[in-house]
């Protein structure tokens, strides 16, 4: 599973070609990238912030760190190229993906 890529966020904002680009040409290999898509998740890093950004505030703080765990067993169980991990960034992610492409900020890069 890949560490790293280009993922920007998954309100329609999506744009993780990196990561299908790389599960296609590894299953050749016999090996699956994909990518865990959390929003905040609920660390002692995040707890002793100063500031909170009105995204976290938006979206809540609501994962724990054994709620990323679950998401990474999930995925050595059944590799999916991209898990949104929570109910609210789900329903963002599949919002994104039936929402026209001229709402997208990356329609002004293309």
């Amino acid at each position: 599973m890949a560490a790293n890529g280009v993922c920007r966020n998954c309100a329609g904002l999506l744009r993780c070609d990196y990561f299908e680009a790389l599960d296609l040409e590894w299953t050749k290999h016999g090996i699956s990238v994909g990518d865990l898509m959390p929003p905040f998740v609920n660390t002692p890093m995040l707890a002793n912030q100063c500031f909170v950004a009105p995204v976290m505030q938006r979206l809540g703080v609501k994962l724990k760190a054994e709620d990323i765990a679950a998401a990474v067993w999930q995925q050595a169980q059944g590799a999916k190229v991209h898990r949104p991990v929570s109910v609210a960034f789900k329903l963002m992610c599949w919002s994104g993906r039936l929402s026209p492409v001229w709402i997208s900020p990356d329609h002004a890069l293309a």
